[in-house]
């Protein structure tokens, strides 16, 4: 567990020196949060035996050395099956393909924490279970998040057409390596104005989104894997926690958060993404399983520390603002004791091992 309680350490501490604006990192910033974000990248990108599917993947890419894998073993994920295809040709190894996956998702944390005042912060409270457990442990979606992350950092920026349009380009690279992140398609409808170019995105938008849903539904294996959680009702406890966490974060956002701010292009994406999020909790009262649902929140999950860092902002007093700070720096602490040591799946991410210390 060290090496992830020493990473933690470190974001806590970058974290805490932005907050108080500790000279010597105010000075260097550029080049410290340069050196963390690339440690970060080889952290997880040179993991050894981590994570519940690493063994999975690995078979994946041992198939393609033999030229036996088929893209319908990857249940037509086929991004990821030419992304493991592209390296092994350019002849490089399994640990390139995980580099890669690792550098495009904290590439998309990177890109999305820029849009906010507490850049370390947003990193921190990620980390514990974001990062080191869904980015690590999810390798082709944590892909997709991080592509996901990368459009979305473009329409923070501004709903522009030229924006609008990287977005949807990156938001279907990304359905290539997860599927789940089709309906993100539907985002910029959201912003729709009667006018000939908004009906032109509208057209064409929804072509590509139902393109995507045929596909989908006429995929046998896609179907079968719908209907064995629907059959099963597989669930967890887990699972409903989170999806909670979930929705009190949404609801706060949208009740106390927003209200100090002016309506920017920035607050108006966050409260329709809430909406959007709130929206696919409530299917837990529809659905029997909450392995689906679960899925589509996780990429809903940079709301919370968006929630956290406004609130500090809102604060009035510094006392307040460092409660919350050192408030959010033990919970982490406790949170990766308690899932390290009792969550079932834990074993899977211990011991922690690097292939540049092997």
């Amino acid at each position: 567990m060290f090496p992830y309680f020493l990473s933690y350490s470190l974001i806590s501490i970058l974290a805490i020196l932005e907050f108080h604006k500790i000279k010597i990192y105010i000075l260097h910033k550029n080049k410290i949060n340069f050196f963390v974000i690339i440690y970060l990248c080889l952290f997880m990108g040179f993991k050894f035996h981590v994570g519940g599917d690493w063994g999975t993947y690995k078979n994946y890419f041992n198939e393609i050395l033999k030229f036996q894998m088929r893209f319908q073993d990857l249940n037509n994920d086929i991004g990821y099956y030419f992304l493991n295809l592209l390296f092994y040709k350019l002849g490089f190894e399994f640990k390139i393909v995980n580099l890669i996956s690792s550098i495009i998702s904290i590439l998309g944390l990177h890109l999305l924490a820029k849009n906010f005042t507490r850049y370390w912060l947003f990193f921190l409270i990620l980390t514990p279970y974001f990062i080191f457990v869904i980015l690590m442990g999810y390798t082709r979606q944590s892909i997709s998040i991080g592509l996901f992350f990368i459009a979305l950092s473009f329409l923070f920026k501004d709903i522009n057409k030229s924006n609008i349009f990287l977005y949807i380009i990156i938001v279907t690279i990304a359905t290539f390596f997860h599927k789940s992140s089709f309906i993100f398609l539907l985002v910029p409808l959201l912003f729709f104005k009667k006018n000939s170019y908004s009906y032109s995105i509208l057209i064409h938008t929804i072509t590509l989104f139902s393109f995507f849903l045929i596909f989908f539904i006429f995929n046998d294996r896609f179907v079968n894997r719908l209907e064995f959680f629907f059959v099963n009702q597989y669930s967890s406890f887990g699972g409903y926690l989170r999806i909670t966490i979930i929705s009190l974060f949404c609801i706060f956002y949208l009740v106390l958060i927003r209200a100090p701010y002016n309506y920017s292009i920035k607050i108006r994406l966050i409260n329709k993404l809430s909406f959007i999020a709130l929206f696919i909790c409530s299917m837990v009262f529809l659905i029997p399983s909450t392995v689906i649902i679960d899925r589509f929140l996780l990429y809903f999950y940079f709301i919370i520390p968006v929630c956290v860092i406004y609130l500090i902002d809102i604060s009035k007093n510094n006392i307040n603002k460092s409660i919350i700070l050192y408030s959010v720096v033990t919970f982490g602490f406790i949170f990766m004791t308690l899932w390290f040591n009792y969550a079932t799946n834990s074993f899977s991410w211990l011991p922690y091992k690097n292939y540049l210390f092997m």
